[in-house]
């Protein structure tokens, strides 16, 4: 009894068995684990956007690293930080506001590939992590996003809105840590945010000392 127990058991029963003993220690273990099935899905879901969590999507960085090298494909990551969101709260109120980041949500959790993750990475901000894609894939990609989700349309005092996004976008090189890839994928988003709205910018232009790519602005 004591070794099962210590080996990873969750409870023992002694013969003879009675049927209502049985079926009663059999339902505990059942919920026993649906708690437990429960509490890794939240841990795995953002409950306000319905997208993955911060804790996870990151983590499936750490997992996509260790595949990209095994098998020897690229991969990309790319931050969506939503534009003058701040603004539209303290115009239209928080409801306001609550809209856009569920509709956005939707939006990209329907428009990304089966194979991509995406989850809430900050406030307003989004991390996708694309497997299997280079650089150029990943800003085709993330222009694909913008052009659905300027497709939303948000009302706002008898106004009618769209939504815009800056975009970072940083491509694995093999040797730098999933901290380190986030880093530039941060580094590269801060730059889209400094050059105006509606922008985006991979991390290899800051290295290069590129310019940013100038995409047209859209109304926020």
């Amino acid at each position: 009894m004591l070794h099962g127990l210590g080996v990873g058991a969750y409870d023992y029963l002694i013969k003879p068995i009675s049927r209502a003993v049985l079926l009663a220690r059999v339902g505990v273990m059942l919920r026993i684990r649906r708690s437990g099935e429960r509490a890794r899905e939240v841990s795995l879901i953002d409950p306000f956007t319905g997208l993955f969590s911060r804790t996870y999507v990151v983590h499936r960085v750490e997992e996509e690293m260790r595949r990209s090298k095994r098998h020897d494909v690229p991969l990309v990551v790319a931050i969506l930080d939503l534009d003058n969101l701040k603004s539209c709260n303290d115009t239209f109120g928080h409801q306001f506001g609550d809209e856009v980041l569920k509709r956005v949500s939707t939006v990209l959790r329907k428009s990304v590939r089966a194979c991509d993750a995406v989850g809430r990475y900050g406030g307003e901000e989004f991390l996708i992590v694309q497997p299997e894609s280079t650089e150029q894939e990943a800003v085709a990609a993330v222009e694909q996003l913008r052009s659905r989700v300027a497709e939303e349309r948000f009302y706002g005092e008898a106004c009618e809105l769209r939504v815009t996004f800056s975009a970072g976008i940083a491509a694995w090189d093999r040797h730098a840590s999933a901290e380190s890839l986030l880093r530039c994928a941060e580094r590269a988003l801060e730059a889209a945010k400094r050059a105006g709205p509606h922008q985006t910018v991979c991390h290899s232009q800051l290295t290069a000392g590129s310019a940013v790519t100038e995409i047209p602005n859209g109304a926020t």
